[in-house]
């Protein structure tokens, strides 16, 4: 955040409608409850988590659902299969806005994450 600027992801959330906006600032809120260290920058126009310079994961809203992306490292096909129900790939986890994908279900993909980039640096 620059000269007193909205930080971008936030502006990325105030300009979706509703309940897409409320759903995916829930979810921001909650990760940065529990990883207040985490850095929030866009990465080609999608709000992304980062931690000591690497991306961690991050969400955005696509025409039929909404996504919770991890781009980088082994993190969402290790725990992947924990998001139980839910429509994964390789890279993103899709989910509906009837259907918000619970964060306790999130949790391990981000710790896995966060160990992956604390590893990374030994």
């Amino acid at each position: 955040m620059k000269n007193g600027s909205l930080n971008p992801c936030l502006e990325y959330l105030s300009m979706l409608s509703n309940p897409e906006g409320r759903i995916l600032s829930q979810l921001r809120a909650e990760i940065l409850e529990e990883f207040p260290d985490f850095e929030e920058r866009l990465c080609r126009g999608v709000p992304f988590f980062y931690f000591l310079g690497k991306r961690v994961a991050g969400y955005g809203v696509a025409q039929r659902h909404l996504s919770f992306y991890v781009m980088d490292g082994q993190a969402l096909r290790n725990r992947g299969p924990e998001c139980k129900d839910m429509d994964i790939s390789a890279t993103v986890i899709r989910f509906s806005k009837e259907r918000m994908i619970p964060y306790f279900q999130l949790r391990p993909v981000l710790l896995e994450r966060v160990g992956e980039i604390q590893r990374s640096r030994l």
